[in-house]
């Protein structure tokens, strides 16, 4: 692994929230115009860190944006290399997937297969938060999943492929209200 020394400490840019600083600070130093994709997933428990040091650099005058999911899973294909089982749910069926063989044999099957990958617990007090605040980030944008899903376990979704029970809670913190998330 390649780590850096930065201000006295010891970064590992391969590691989401050290890459994600190192970035940062990059911004700062060059110029170059920032936007941070997936921050709600990729910072996950660390967004606190990430946001700060993000909101550092903006502050500093760099041009520093992220996009964000306000809720707590997004959509991925069963291949995908990063994926961690306890976290993973096949969409056509509804599977949790059990342990690390198991998605194994998911992998060589079906590598396409749609999951939501679970990043945070939209019920958890403590996670909530957190999926909060990087919507309130003050140059952000919104994303919303477009994943394909079919059968009884598909999640309701606005013609859009937004789900409808996102707006929900996002609208009710900020007193508004709008029919097209149903």
């Amino acid at each position: 692994m390649r780590r850096l020394l930065r201000g006295g400490r010891v970064v590992d840019p391969d590691t989401p929230v050290d890459g994600s600083e190192e970035v940062a600070i990059a911004t700062g130093e060059t110029g170059a115009a920032m936007h941070h994709c997936h921050v709600t997933s990729t910072a996950a428990r660390h967004v606190d860190r990430v946001l700060a040091a993000l909101e550092s650099s903006r502050s500093a005058g760099s041009r520093v944006t992220v996009e964000a999911y306000p809720y707590g899973a997004g959509c991925t294909a069963a291949g995908a290399f990063f994926l961690d089982p306890s976290r993973v749910v096949l969409l056509e069926t509804g599977e949790r997937i059990a342990d690390e063989a198991r998605l194994r044999h998911v992998r060589a099957e079906m590598p396409g297969a749609p999951c939501l990958l679970e990043s945070l617990d939209e019920q958890d007090p403590g996670e909530r938060p957190l999926l909060h605040r990087p919507v309130a980030f003050p140059t952000r944008s919104l994303r919303a999943t477009r994943c394909r899903r079919t059968g009884p376990t598909a999640p309701a979704r606005a013609p859009d492929g937004r789900f409808r029970r996102v707006g929900r809670p996002t609208r009710a913190r900020r007193g508004r209200s709008r029919n097209r998330f149903g």
